[in-house]
Order: C-alpha cells, then sequence, then structure tokens
C-alpha cells in the first residue's frame, strides 16, 4: 500500500488507524515512503488475511525451514508444517482494516 492510501483512508478514522498510518510513513526508509510512487507490502497482515477469509490468501504448506549457522536456510521434508502466504488479494483486505477501524467508535486523531 501507500502513504497517500492510508492518509486518506486510515489516519484520522480512530487513534489506532492513525498510529497505523504514523508506523508506517515512519518505517525506516522514513520520508521517502511518502514520494510519488512508492509503496510497500505489509506481510504482518498475511495471517489477519487468511483467518478473516481464506481466498484472500494464495498458500502452500511446506515443512519448517532451518536457520543453519552460516545464517542461510536449510529445509528437511521431516520438520513440522507451515503454511506459507505467497500471495493476498490485497483489496478485500484493505477494505476490510479500513471500514474496521472507521467503526471503533473512538474519536478521530489528528496525524503528526
Amino acid at each position: 500500500t501507500t502513504a497517500a492510501e492510508l492518509d486518506a483512508h486510515l489516519a484520522g478514522t480512530s487513534a489506532v488507524g492513525t498510529y497505523l498510518a504514523d508506523i508506517f510513513r515512519e518505517y525506516e526508509h522514513g520520508p521517502a515512503m511518502t514520494s510519488p510512487g512508492r509503496s510497500k507490502e505489509i506481510w504482518d497482515l498475511a495471517a489477519l488475511a487468511w483467518l478473516m477469509d481464506r481466498h484472500w490468501v494464495m498458500s502452500s504448506i511446506e515443512s519448517s525451514p532451518i536457520l543453519t549457522s552460516e545464517l542461510t536456510w536449510s529445509r528437511d521434508a521431516r520438520r513440522h508444517p507451515i503454511r506459507v502466504a505467497d500471495h493476498i488479494q490485497r483489496d478485500p483486505l484493505f477494505a476490510d482494516l479500513f471500514a474496521k477501524c472507521a467503526a471503533t467508535g473512538h474519536p478521530r486523531a489528528t496525524s503528526t
């Protein structure tokens, strides 16, 4: 998503909405996140998206990876399975997030 989208649909809807828009904007790139055309994936929402509606997330089951001492990933099919999100339908996910933040009933907060 983009800072402009979050400013238009999330910031000011509630204290939580404003907080989320602010931390997105201040993500390690700082002011660069507000430059035209700049967007960023928010993979933190993948697990929530899958719980909200599994059709929003294309995923697969894989064996859990092993972090080696060389800081690379290794695979062993005998390890426990995990679900890996490969693609998320962002539009329904963000529409749901925006609606829920707007419906919290909290007073509007201003972004700083």
